[in-house]
């Protein structure tokens, strides 16, 4: 069955030689897999989102004949996956969805930006600074960033996505989270060092809501059968920058493994000592 990639919040398909899951398509395509990736509106609802992935979805099931795909998404791609599953009526297209590092529960960094937070609302200040800059690059014609943060928000999350977007009993719902962190002196071939980019969102999540991935805490990304915690920031879990990634993960490796695993071939990937780590956690 193919596998389908689905992009987060500010992302892209492809932009030149440069794919959002950065060399998983050709990867994959070398391996002998059926693989195809959507591109909708980086800054817009879910809702929107969703409609745009129908259509590609509609086209990939077509041009192959296949009866069904795998969804595999990042960050938001994963609401935008359970929005078509669910509201849009494509739980008899869908074998599987796994979520990486998707806001199930939302994002406190999406509250403090729409001044949720006592403590952030007279001044977002750095998470305000580094979405506008995100939104500015924008090439799509729709930007309604404001809709995306609130579907993003835990109030629009908890509240009004999931009690309205149950699961669909015919897909299988896997998750993984990321794990990063900001110590220089842990073992780094285990346990990842967050992007100096992803420093500020990550301090700020962490102090407001526990471990997280830069972007998404762990307890948030858990959605349906939990497959466990990958030792990798929010940019790594897609071999961003430019196939750039922390030593304790090799995202290629990884994506390889998530298809045998769909394939019904091997168990799927596991990182046994990013789970240890975080017990030891408060």
């Amino acid at each position: 069955m193919p596998l389908v990639l689905m992009h987060g919040m500010s992302g892209f398909e492809q932009i030149g030689s440069v794919g959002y899951f950065y060399g998983v398509r050709d990867d994959l395509t070398a391996q002998g897999y059926l693989v195809f990736a959507t591109e909708v509106d980086p800054f817009n609802s879910v809702a929107r989102r969703a409609e745009q992935a129908a259509l590609q979805i509609d086209r990939i099931l077509a041009d192959t004949g296949a009866p069904a795909v795998h969804l595999i998404a990042h960050s938001q791609g994963g609401l935008d996956a359970r929005y078509l599953v669910s509201r849009l009526g494509y739980g008899d297209r869908v074998l599987t969805l796994t979520t990486l590092s998707t806001p199930h529960h939302g994002t406190r960094l999406a509250d403090a930006a729409l001044g949720y937070l006592p403590d952030f609302a007279a001044d977002p200040g750095p998470v305000l600074q580094f979405l506008d800059r995100l939104s500015s690059r924008a090439t799509s014609t729709e930007v309604n960033l404001d809709a995306q943060l609130a579907d993003l928000s835990s109030r629009g999350v908890e509240t009004e996505f999931n009690p309205a977007t149950p699961d669909d009993p015919r897909v299988r719902y896997y998750s993984y989270a990321g794990y990063t962190q900001a110590s220089p002196f842990v073992d780094h071939a285990r346990v990842d060092l967050v992007n100096p980019a992803l420093l500020v969102s990550y301090l700020a999540l962490d102090s407001l809501a526990g471990p997280n991935d830069g972007l998404v805490t762990i307890t948030s990304a858990h959605w349906g059968t939990f497959l466990g915690v990958l030792p990798a920031d929010h940019w790594d879990e897609i071999g961003q920058p430019l196939g750039v990634t922390g030593r304790a993960f090799d995202h290629l490796q990884f994506y390889r493994g998530l298809a045998q695993f769909l394939a019904g071939w091997t168990p799927p990937p596991a990182y046994p000592y990013a789970d240890q780590i975080l017990s030891h956690l408060p």
